[in-house]
């Protein structure tokens, strides 16, 4: 055999000793399996749709039909009030355009921070405060369905219960007015949280 007909030299190198440095980066090779699941709850989600049909609600007046979906879902999902970002500046057009839907916001919302960050947006004269106060209450007087006047007490309720907590009115300066208007409709459970939250000032 001669040379050329030879198969060439393999050359191996020998692996380097692996030297222990203090920073050393060490490979874990994980053999369990870990199976990971998503928490997700459909109850929270809110359709695409809905939200832009609340997206409308704050610009113009929606169907009944319209109207209907946005309370179904106000009921259905707690999580929904907090989803539509509401703030001063959309409230007073949310209550002008479509006022059942606001009412029963506001009625979800009673107990949270957003609830506060309305009613101590702005710094009203108070002249001017008691005077709008005076006006919602001779509104819930003067509306004729019962349906409609029921909503409208549950919301000066809601509102007023927010301005007593939040000490924004002077609850001596109104109290036999409003303590009439809880008389009034004390078939309504929100008047009646308002007249023991007015007695306990």
């Amino acid at each position: 055999m001669s040379v050329n007909n030879l198969p060439p030299p393999e050359f191996f190198s020998i692996t380097p000793p692996l030297m222990d440095f203090e920073h050393e980066l060490i490979w874990f090779d994980l053999t369990e399996s870990f199976s990971q699941r998503i928490e997700y709850d459909k109850s929270n989600h809110v359709s695409t749709n809905t939200r832009e049909l609340m997206e409308l609600a704050f610009n113009q007046p929606l169907n009944l039909q319209d109207q209907k979906l946005l309370l179904n879902e106000l009921q259905k999902n707690p999580f929904f009030v907090y989803q539509i970002k509401l703030s001063p500046l959309k409230l007073p057009r949310l209550v002008e355009n479509n006022p059942l839907i606001s009412i029963e916001i506001l009625l979800k919302l009673m107990d949270s921070p957003e609830i506060t960050e309305l009613t101590t947006s702005v710094n009203l004269p108070t002249e001017f405060l008691h005077l709008y106060i005076s006006n919602c209450i001779s509104s819930c007087e003067t509306v004729k369905d019962k349906f409609m006047q029921s909503r409208l007490v549950r919301l000066v309720c809601v509102f007023l219960q927010s301005l007593i907590r939040n000490k924004i009115i002077n609850v001596k300066e109104l109290f036999i007015e409003i303590e009439t208007f809880c008389v009034v409709f004390n078939r309504i459970k929100e008047a009646v949280a308002l007249y023991r939250l007015l007695k306990y000032q």
